[in-house]
């Protein structure tokens, strides 16, 4: 075969003679390594027969060796031929497979959901598909203008799955749209830090204490001639505010004490009754630790427990101030955190303490932040 080469060794005197007539009739040889009397070399596949007629009338011995390089494997097929063609059939059947669409996957859909998928069917487009039957322009023509409160479609593959994502169009501001101004007001008290206009007039100043509710940019702007336009106010006015959340701790804890007195209890339970239950200890508080060994084997399945009771007493006692102390302000200042929403956005914190009926020890945390309060009427 044309282009496969073979390994040919050459033995005999002279071979320098054998290599020069081999070359005036057109052989080519490759890779020639001598060794004494005997040399081998590489040739094309269809001048092996040429070679042999050469070495045997000039009286060398010639030796045809295995195919090298691709045709090597190309006798490895030969041999193992089934294994081959499983081979082939597998990995034509994965390429065309993934030439396929297998899924449809609708993102933020939305209410149109539904719809979206019964259209896709209507349209052909369902699974199994040749992937290069989808036109994704045309697709997205066809959605978008089927669904005109979607901003953009945008379509496109994940492998064998087809992802149509919907962006939602915002819809037009009812009041923008008649030119009926709207404000921006206060969602929360605080001082003023910074107020940036990006449409509208700011009626309040860095420094001025607003409450919730209050008016922070009215929605007109006046013109050059002092007239007066209706705009949909916008804008970010940044305000000092104040979180609190309180913690409350006991100044008495209870604390058990042993006597060092022990009772045990023996008994035995089958699993569907008990052979014979004993009653408990008498001592007015105790503790209980039981120990359990199976008792019988497999087929009497007893169960032998020992129950031991350790009589003890409970004191009420007091516990240091100071230790309540940090107990109830990090009880506190965890809860602030768990309020807001915020960990070390704070700009301040600080804890404050108070007693409860000579009970209880009473946190108040206070964190002191700056955010955005505004907010559309």
């Amino acid at each position: 075969m044309k282009g496969l080469k073979r390994r040919v060794t050459v033995e005999g005197l002279n071979l320098e003679r054998f290599f020069r007539v081999a070359g005036e009739q057109g052989v080519v040889c490759r890779g020639t390594r001598r060794s004494g009397r005997k040399c081998t070399v590489l040739v094309d596949e269809n001048q092996i027969t040429l070679l042999e007629n050469i070495a045997q009338q000039g009286g060398w011995k010639i030796t045809v060796g295995s195919r090298q390089g691709i045709g090597r494997h190309l006798n490895k097929v030969h041999r193992h031929w089934l294994l081959a063609g499983l081979s082939a059939v597998f990995v034509i059947g994965l390429y065309i497979m993934s030439r396929l669409m297998w899924s449809i996957t609708l993102i933020d859909a939305g209410p149109y959901g539904s719809d979206a998928q019964m259209y896709l069917r209507e349209l052909g487009i369902q699974a199994p598909k040749w992937k290069s039957a989808v036109n994704f322009p045309e697709l997205r023509d066809l959605l978008e203008w089927r669904y005109p409160d979607v901003a953009w479609v945008d379509c496109g593959w994940r492998g064998t799955e087809l992802r149509i994502t919907f962006t939602q169009g915002i819809p037009v501001d009812e009041h923008a749209a008649k030119d009926i101004s709207r404000d921006i007001i206060a969602s929360r008290g605080g001082i003023v830090e910074s107020v940036v206009t990006l449409a509208g007039t700011p009626v309040v100043a860095p420094g001025d204490v607003i409450t919730a509710g209050q008016l922070l940019i009215q929605g007109y702007e006046r013109g050059s001639d002092d007239t007066q336009t209706p705009v949909s106010a916008r804008g970010i006015v940044k305000v000092r505010v104040w979180d609190s959340a309180s913690a409350k701790v006991s100044l008495r804890e209870t604390q058990t004490s042993y006597t060092g007195n022990v009772a045990e209890v023996i008994w035995m339970d089958s699993g569907l009754f008990k052979l014979w239950r004993p009653g408990e200890a008498t001592y007015e508080h105790f503790d209980t630790r039981r120990r359990t060994s199976p008792f019988g084997g497999l087929f009497f399945p007893l169960v032998l427990h020992i129950d031991e009771y350790q009589e003890c007493h409970i004191d009420n006692m007091a516990r240091p101030i100071e230790q309540v102390k940090q107990e109830a302000g990090e009880a506190a200042v965890l809860l602030l955190r768990e309020k807001t929403g915020f960990d070390d956005d704070f700009v301040d914190k600080w804890v404050d303490y108070c007693m409860i009926e000579d009970e209880e020890v009473c946190a108040i945390a206070y964190g002191e932040r700056i955010v955005d309060v505004a907010s559309y009427e």
